[in-house]
């Protein structure tokens, strides 16, 4: 095995279960202060603190190899943002990349290709980001309290240095799919009709259209109160369709989601966002195919 790609959560609230899930053996990681493997408690800032305490070093994987072998990885820990990379939800992670150490690759994670500056700048200086959607100045959105700070920035900038594509929004994403109906037997597209009970929660107000969708959330047993729920104004919100968390998650429309509505949640919410699992898969593949060159 030339590479190893493990996914982890890092996102959510202070009560948010943010852990890098074991998909090796505990002899893979070096010794640090305290367990890596234990699920965080707390934010997860935390959480990513406490991972990047495992030093890029060469670490043998005896699970994989045999003893004479002397196989060995070097690990590499990323922190990253989906919303960096054109997946139009606010979804972050931690990522461990990990190369045979024999390969001898200097590990560098995919530019962001996405901003929320260039979001922000198109919104709110230039309008391109309402025109684009024909909406006119009465009809534009709203704006979350975590990005205003923010956008107070870039209003301030006469000129955007930054030459990343914005980020994609909730808008981004379903703007284009037909009218959610309230019958499966009536929608006109697989996995794309309503669920009712949607209710909002003290801390749990709904995703807003003209901003990337909150993290979207698997659940135990179930969508948990108040998550995966668009916000349609005036303190109301309603469940994405599965077919809207499946763009949200960058899935392509011809991809089938099986199951009843709580399992196919489960799927989509575990499951890693297409855009964000192509760019480092790509940038893992490209890493190999230059060692593969010089050796």
């Amino acid at each position: 095995m030339s590479a190893v790609l493990s996914w982890g959560q890092g996102n959510g609230s202070p009560r948010s279960k943010g852990y890098v899930r074991r998909s090796r053996s505990r002899s893979a990681f070096p010794a640090t202060k305290g367990d890596p493997h234990r699920k965080c408690k707390g934010s997860s800032p935390t959480c990513a603190k406490r991972l990047l305490r495992i030093p890029t070093a060469r670490i043998g994987l005896s699970k994989f190899s045999r003893p004479q072998d002397d196989l060995k990885y070097d690990i590499n820990v990323e922190v990253v943002n989906a919303a960096d990379y054109g997946v139009p939800q606010w979804r972050e992670r931690v990522l461990i990349v990990a190369f045979r150490s024999d390969l001898k690759i200097e590990w560098s994670a995919p530019e962001a290709t996405h901003s929320l500056d260039a979001l922000l700048w198109q919104q709110w200086k230039t309008g391109e980001y309402w025109e684009r959607h024909r909406l006119s100045r009465s009809r534009r959105g709203l704006m979350s309290r975590r990005i205003a700070s923010r956008d107070t920035n870039v209003r301030k900038l006469e000129l955007l240095e930054n030459k990343a594509q914005p980020w994609k929004t909730v808008r981004d994403a379903i703007a284009d799919l037909p009218r959610a109906v309230d019958s499966k037997k009536a929608a006109s597209m697989q996995n794309h009709f309503l669920i009712p009970g949607a209710r909002a929660y003290s801390g749990h107000s709904g995703s807003l259209l003209d901003e990337p969708a909150k993290t979207l959330k698997a659940g135990d047993h179930g969508v948990p109160g108040g998550e995966n729920t668009l916000s349609l104004g005036g303190g109301k919100v309603r469940y994405f369709t599965v077919r809207e968390c499946a763009r949200l998650q960058t899935f392509p429309d011809a991809y089938a989601i099986k199951g009843a509505w709580t399992r196919a949640m489960r799927q989509i919410g575990n499951a890693v966002p297409v855009a964000l699992g192509l760019a480092f898969t790509t940038q893992i593949r490209n890493h190999l195919q230059e060692a593969a060159c010089t050796r």
